[in-house]
């Protein structure tokens, strides 16, 4: 009794591994490909298409954006983008804005503008924030 449990047993297991979809990850070989085409490839997987590409000053760090518009009639869009470092080859900040704008202010700095709503009397219209890529901190415009 023993042994047909254990040969049934062993013979369910085998048919689950046999079965089982056998699924590989697709990795890019980052070393081997020019920085352009792996941007394309990153700008591709992360926004499908209408992206932007920008890079710093240095070609160190790129921002790829993307503005979606959820209406054909919105005036202001919302900004998704990613930062990403070069050298070492990974994405530093990912985040999604509504109204906003992108633009590499310094080598190591990009500015997220946030066109405002409504402006009260004081006039502050300096909404959004800068982002240093070096340390990574986000401070108010």
């Amino acid at each position: 009794m023993k042994g047909q449990f254990a040969v049934l047993l062993l013979l369910s297991i085998s048919l689950v591994g046999a079965c089982t979809q056998k699924v590989s990850p697709i990795t890019v070989e980052k070393e081997n490909i020019p920085i352009e085409e792996l941007l394309q490839q990153m700008a591709t997987q992360h926004f499908e298409k209408d992206y932007r590409i920008q890079y710093n000053a240095s070609k160190s760090f790129a921002s790829i954006s993307k503005e979606i518009k959820t209406r054909k009639n919105q005036i202001f869009p919302t900004l998704s983008f990613l930062l990403y470092d070069i050298q070492q080859k990974k994405i530093l900040h990912r985040e999604v804005v509504a109204r906003a704008q992108l633009k590499w202010i310094s080598d190591t700095a990009v500015e997220i503008a946030v066109t405002p709503g409504m402006v009260d009397d004081s006039g502050d219209t300096k909404a959004g924030f800068i982002y240093d890529v070096t340390t990574g901190e986000k401070r108010q415009r």
